[in-house]
């Protein structure tokens, strides 16, 4: 007597868990996404001002002073245009290092939050 096993594959079912999970699995994802946009925001916006700041710095070391160690009047303008450059600039740079650091909760809970969502989900299915 030979028994022929027949290959079915296992059937699931979804329960309201697994769309639920499924849903904010997704709702994670773009968490942590979106802490990667502004997170590259971020780095571009530093890379500029960056470039703004050596750019200043240049011309600052253009500038001509006098015997008395005051600056030169026909240098006066990009005297302080390189100084207001240099203090906004300063001021950017902290304000963006402060700010870039709020991103890492973002991506990191977001992707961990898909993780452990996505396991849910999965876990969730019933077989029949």
């Amino acid at each position: 007597m030979s028994h022929e096993m027949t290959s079915t594959p296992a059937r699931r079912s979804f329960t309201s868990t697994t769309f639920a999970a499924g849903f904010l699995a997704l709702v994670a994802l773009l968490v942590a996404g979106a802490g990667i946009s502004d997170y590259l925001k971020f780095q571009g916006t530093l890379a500029e001002t960056r470039e703004r700041l050596q750019a200043a710095e240049a011309t600052l070391a253009q500038v001509r002073f006098d015997p008395q160690g005051d600056v030169l009047p026909e240098d006066r303008a990009q005297y302080m245009s390189a100084m207001s450059t240099m203090e906004s600039g300063v001021g950017t740079l902290r304000l963006l290092r402060a700010s870039e650091a709020n991103t890492y909760p973002y991506i990191g809970g977001g992707a961990l939050a898909f993780l452990v969502l996505t396991i849910v989900a999965v876990r969730s299915t019933r077989r029949k």
